[in-house]
C-alpha cells in the first residue's frame, strides 16, 4: 500500500520535472512562461474550490440540523473527509492540466514561428 502512494509521488516529482526542463527548453529559445496567469490560476481554483466546500458542508450540516439530527464532530467529519478529498484531487488535476496546457501553447507558438 505504502510502495504505491511511493510510486505515486515519484511519479508527479517526474512530471514536475520534466515542466521545469521544458521550461528551460522555452527560455533557450526565448520564450518565456507567464507564471503570475498560472499563480492566479491555481490561486482563484483553491478559493473557488474553498467556497464551494464551504457551502456544501454548511449546506449538509444545516440539512440534518432541519431534520432535528445532531451529528457529533467525528460524525460529520467522517462524512466530509470523502468529499474534501476528492475535491483536493480535482484542485490538483485541474492544476496539472493547466500547466500541461499552457507548456502545449507554448510549443504551438514555436511550431507556428517556423511554419
Amino acid at each position: 500500500m505504502y510502495n504505491r502512494v511511493y510510486l505515486q509521488r515519484n511519479l508527479l516529482l517526474t512530471i514536475i520535472q520534466n515542466c521545469l526542463v521544458v521550461d528551460d527548453i522555452f527560455l533557450r529559445l526565448g520564450l518565456k512562461l507567464d507564471y503570475r496567469k498560472i499563480l492566479m490560476y491555481s490561486f482563484v481554483t483553491s478559493l473557488g474550490l474553498l467556497l464551494f466546500n464551504f457551502v456544501y458542508l454548511l449546506v449538509s450540516y444545516m440539512l440534518l440540523r432541519s431534520a432535528e439530527i445532531w451529528p457529533s464532530f467525528v460524525v460529520f467529519t467522517t462524512f466530509a473527509l470523502p468529499h474534501l478529498n476528492i475535491s483536493i484531487m480535482v484542485f490538483k488535476f485541474l492544476c496539472t492540466t493547466h500547466l500541461t496546457r499552457t507548456r502545449f501553447r507554448m510549443m504551438n507558438e514555436v511550431h507556428n514561428c517556423f511554419i
